[in-house]
């Protein structure tokens, strides 16, 4: 079974393509997959399908081995692999993905690639992104621990809760992070996003990814999330710059109030999986 590994911004993904025949694996194996040290290593893994409604079909998995409904750094590195591959011929398209159709493009910058793509707007309705509160999803109250946070609850076609902390860098994301994660405020969990806002156009973000997915050095979706969230609240203006331990992205708000994010992604090897690796995964 021949692999593609890529990353965007320190955030890495295994591909597998599925065209002519279709591919099933289990969810035991591609956590052995996602697992570092005994697998390939990776935060997620995606599997290329045929698709009626776009181009493709992109099927992603966190690294628990669960189908998710969207990530945007995976999101990037799956754009790059079939212009790579030379499965388009043009530098924009669509894509479909769980969470709807996207539209894409790929340009030069510099000695590399950016990818750009529309996540659409975000999702303020409690019962669809979800969360199981009344009120305004934007300034819910959240008590864990012997802390007291504004969560901003958003859904860019996964849910989101974003949170303005002090002290950024040090602050103990992996001890707050899954506490937010699983409250029963949020019925699917969520994603959880940590931001410090520099200005009106530069944000400073570290993330919690639901899961099994941990902290990672950057997050697609949750860039977008956070900066729709802050956008709305008047906080930040319709272009920022996510500023993020894995690099920069780019995240502007169209006058219809869809997300555009903008950032580079890797094709960093590709491989053989041996079938002997399988064994013992059901």
């Amino acid at each position: 079974m021949r692999f593609t590994k890529t990353q965007a911004l320190g955030d890495d993904f295994i591909i597998l393509e599925s065209l002519e025949d279709e591919l099933d694996i289990s969810t035991s194996s591609i956590s052995k997959l996602c697992t570092r040290h005994f697998g390939i290593g990776a935060n997620g893994l995606i599997i290329v399908r045929e698709s009626d409604r776009a181009e493709y079909y992109m099927d992603y998995f966190n690294p628990n081995g669960e189908r998710a409904e969207m990530c945007g750094d995976g999101l990037r590195c799956f754009v790059l692999y079939l212009f790579q591959r030379g499965l388009v011929k043009t530098n924009e398209f669509d894509v479909e993905t769980p969470s709807g159709r996207k539209s894409v493009g790929i340009k030069k910058s510099g000695r590399g690639k950016k990818i750009w793509s529309n996540m659409g707007a975000p999702i303020l309705d409690p019962e669809e992104i979800p969360i199981a509160a009344p009120g305004d999803p934007l300034r819910q109250i959240i008590e864990v621990k012997d802390k007291k946070f504004t969560g901003r609850c958003i859904s860019v076609g996964n849910p989101h809760c974003v949170i303005e902390v002090e002290g950024l860098e040090n602050f103990p994301v992996q001890t707050y992070g899954p506490l937010i994660e699983n409250l029963s405020l949020f019925p699917a969990k969520a994603n959880v996003e940590f931001v410090s806002v520099e200005n009106t156009h530069e944000i400073h973000m570290r993330t919690w990814e639901r899961d099994g997915h941990g902290e990672p050095l950057s997050c697609g979706s949750g860039s977008s999330a956070a900066v729709a969230a802050l956008t709305k609240l008047g906080i930040t203006d319709s272009g920022v710059i996510v500023h993020q331990r894995g690099g920069d992205l780019r995240i502007d708000i169209e006058e219809d109030e869809s997300i555009i994010m903008d950032g580079p992604a890797e094709i960093v090897f590709t491989g053989e999986i041996d079938q002997s690796f399988f064994r013992g995964s059901t």
